[in-house]
């Protein structure tokens, strides 16, 4: 159960940084790059920018702000 005391706006977040992420289909770009991306295994993949930074960290920008990103969630990528 979810309860919110506040406005909805409290908890959206427009990025966020990913450690420890594995490139399974393709290699670790150099550059940013498009991608529809999943925080949650049940949510929709959503359009965002995913920026490349030093070892195997991303930050991730997402086109319109998500709710609840929490440290112990998983992110999946989908490269358009």
């Amino acid at each position: 159960m979810l309860i919110l005391v506040g406005d909805r706006t409290t908890v959206l977040a427009s990025e966020c940084t990913v450690n420890r992420l594995n490139w399974v289909s393709i290699a670790q770009p150099e550059s940013p790059i498009r991608a529809e991306v999943q925080i949650r295994y049940r949510s929709p993949a959503v359009p965002a920018t995913v920026i490349p930074l030093e070892g195997d960290r991303v930050r991730v920008v997402f086109d319109d702000p998500q709710a609840s990103i929490r440290a112990d969630l998983s992110l999946v990528e989908k490269v358009r």
